[in-house]
């Protein structure tokens, strides 16, 4: 079993008429938390809250896309976020002793805390389909890229777990500071975890693991973020680019999609990779990350090393072709440019760029600064938040030094198939 002491990246809260938080899910642009009598939903990058629904709020809280699941004593209530109406509800399997929920597979997964449990529920009846045994208290649950992660809260000890969903078995371990205790737990999709705090009444963000792995689901989550909002600004093909792209330069961007801005520096040389990442810390208590990815393109084999722990942890993984490339996603994102409008031109970090935008003022607002020379994405927007900027560009080959692989992580094992 790997160990290692969780890294909180930001507290959220308290917030106003919210003494405790129990449940926390993400519906992909809010997080919503149970407080009680309400529901409250705030938005990660801000911290500020925007909605709040009158409802009983107890525990576990989730989203299956289009409806909000809220556990409230002895049962589970399927609500409209739009509305706030409950539109169904089903009997909670552990009768009133439930904590964790979320969505997964099509079915709804409840944690059960002392009776430490882990139950797959049919959402329509409530029918227990699968359970789980855990050794801890279980809190809060979640599902990522197919691994299953549970919170645990005793005393003055909490953790989140990574789980084999088969057999219960303890796979990782990520341990929080004393006295920090998960009351609810949710993923954002990609490299964060949400954290309720109990009656701390706060939300915390909470690092991801690495995995290694590149496809375009792990990509950094502001990355990722940037790649599936502007790939659904259009449709065909009217600003396709051309250009070949280099084999070998260094790219220094700004990304700010979900939460804490962080800083990407991508360098190629040929079919050798390094993708470092760096977040600073954003409040007291919290730490930043700086992780730094190793890709050898020829074999399709990458390694990830956290660089703020002394003894470096080294994952290995497997890549596919969508590992991050700015000039690979830049030229599919602008293969699906159809019905954008150029407005102008602009100089932005010195590169002379077109810029093109869909929609009107307001969120469905979408802005792009394409690079002539290039064709590089430099800079994007949504609504009015800058998501996305390039901050330097150099087409010189990168030494050969930063391109070696820690000693740790060519004798890690390799990645299971």
């Amino acid at each position: 079993m790997k160990r290692s002491a969780a890294k909180i990246v930001r507290e959220y809260g308290p917030f106003p008429g919210a003494d405790s938080v129990g449940g926390v899910t993400f519906d992909g642009q809010n997080v919503w938390f149970a407080a009680g009598d309400t529901l409250k939903a705030f938005d990660p990058a801000s911290g500020k809250t925007l909605r709040s629904i009158d409802v009983a709020a107890h525990a576990g809280t989730a989203f299956d896309g289009e409806h909000l699941f809220q556990i409230a004593e002895d049962r589970i209530q399927k609500i409209d976020p739009k509305t706030g109406r409950v539109l169904a509800t089903i009997p909670a399997p552990g009768g009133g002793g439930d904590s964790g929920l979320t969505w997964a597979e099509g079915t709804l997964w409840v944690g059960q805390y002392r009776d430490r449990k882990i139950h797959q529920v049919d959402p329509q009846t409530g029918a227990i389909l699968r359970t789980i045994e855990s050794n801890r208290f279980v809190t809060g649950v979640t599902w990522i890229d197919g691994e299953l992660w549970h919170g645990t809260w005793e005393g003055d000890e909490s953790d989140l777990r990574r789980v084999d969903p088969r057999t219960g078995e303890v796979l990782e371990r990520l341990e929080m500071p004393p006295g920090v205790g998960v009351s609810g737990l949710e993923t954002d999709g990609g490299d964060q975890f949400f954290c309720g705090g109990g009656k701390s009444g706060k939300v915390r963000a909470v690092r991801r693991p690495k995995r290694g792995s590149a496809t375009v689901k792990s990509l950094p989550i502001a990355s990722f973020g940037c790649l599936v909002l502007l790939a659904n600004l259009m449709a065909s093909s009217a600003h396709a680019q051309s250009t070949k792209a280099p084999q070998a330069y260094s790219v220094t961007e700004v990304t700010s999609m979900f939460g804490p801005s962080m800083t990407l520096k991508v360098d190629r040389d040929g079919d050798r990779a390094v993708v470092d990442e760096t977040v600073p810390a954003h409040s007291a208590g919290s730490t930043g990350i700086h992780t730094r990815s190793y890709y050898n393109l020829k074999n399709r084999r990458s390694f990830s090393v956290d660089l703020d722990f002394a003894t470096a942890n080294c994952s290995t993984g497997t890549i596919d072709d969508n590992w991050f490339d700015p000039y690979e996603i830049s030229a599919t994102l602008m293969g699906d440019f159809a019905n954008a409008r150029q407005v102008g031109t602009e100089t932005v970090n010195g590169f002379a760029t077109k810029v093109l935008e869909s929609g009107v003022a307001g969120p469905g607002y979408k802005k792009v600064w394409l690079d002539t020379a290039s064709g590089l994405i430099v800079k994007a927007q949504a609504g009015a938040e800058m998501i996305f900027e390039v901050k330097r560009v150099s087409l010189a080959k990168p030494p050969a030094s930063l391109f070696a692989v820690p000693a740790a992580c060519i004798a890690a094992p390799p990645p299971a198939s």
